[in-house]
């Protein structure tokens, strides 16, 4: 299992790497690509639980937030937005009355958001001065400190942090991950648009966001009863099992990037 969870990562980070490097278009696509498949990972969960999302809307409400954030990048996203809650809101008033009405027009929102609409702030990173590094950056203090968390959590890990959503996550993992993540992404050298201070504090506000995106990716498998979202990802599980992190550290990066760049 070891070795699958190595080799599809190396593959996978030498993918992302090479569309990152391509162009804004190859990017896109690339996310796109995960935005439809983890949407569709998303509903089947909710689907085996006996309700009934509209993944049709659902998956092309999610992916035209990141053709938003393409054409016309955050004023495009925002808009989206805008357009996709009153899409919803119409959705919801035509399916009222029928069996979990609101429960399925709540799951089908709540996942296009989630998975697309967090997702793209991906693609209005790699748009920030030009500057797919930036990408690189988050991608690597990301990486860091789920790894950080998970081999300290496994070799020195006492206190539970949330046991009824993840019972093997602890607070010397996190603890060890806040620590660890801003200390690579200081070092972190290639981003030259940014000093040293705020590639500290950017490593804490991915440490923070991706710890609080695997936890709620948790609560869900919990909630959902699975273990992994789905079996894509050779030793890894889903792509959600495999973004959840990245769903809230780009998110949280890209308002503290516009604020220092």
């Amino acid at each position: 299992m070891l070795r699958y969870r190595i080799i599809s990562g190396i593959i996978g980070i030498a993918l992302v790497l090479s569309l990152l490097r391509w162009g804004r278009v190859p990017f896109f696509a690339l996310i796109s690509l995960v935005i439809v498949l983890g949407l569709n990972e998303f509903y089947r969960m909710v689907r085996r639980n006996g309700l009934r999302p509209n993944m049709v809307l659902g998956t092309v409400v999610g992916f035209s937030f990141s053709l938003a954030a393409l054409l016309r990048g955050e004023k495009g996203l925002e808009l989206a937005l805008i357009i996709a809650l009153v899409i919803f809101f119409f959705w919801y008033l035509l399916v009222l009355g029928k069996s979990q009405a609101t429960l399925n027009c709540s799951y089908t929102a709540f996942g296009s958001l989630y998975v697309g609409f967090l997702l793209s702030y991906l693609i209005l990173i790699r748009d920030l001065e030009n500057d797919w590094l930036l990408v690189v950056l988050i991608l690597i203090a990301t990486w860091v400190s789920d790894s950080a968390a998970y081999v300290i959590g496994k070799l020195f890990g006492r206190t539970k942090m949330a046991p009824q959503l993840s019972p093997g996550k602890t607070w010397e993992g996190a603890l060890a991950a806040l620590i660890l993540t801003p200390l690579a992404s200081a070092g972190f050298v290639y981003a030259s648009e940014l000093s040293v201070l705020s590639r500290i504090v950017l490593g804490l506000i991915i440490s923070t966001a991706a710890q609080i995106g695997d936890l709620v990716e948790s609560g869900i498998k919990r909630d959902m009863g699975v273990k992994d979202t789905g079996w894509l990802i050779p030793g890894h599980g889903g792509i959600l099992d495999r973004f959840d992190s990245l769903i809230f550290s780009g998110f949280a990066s890209y308002y503290f990037l516009k604020l220092v760049l």
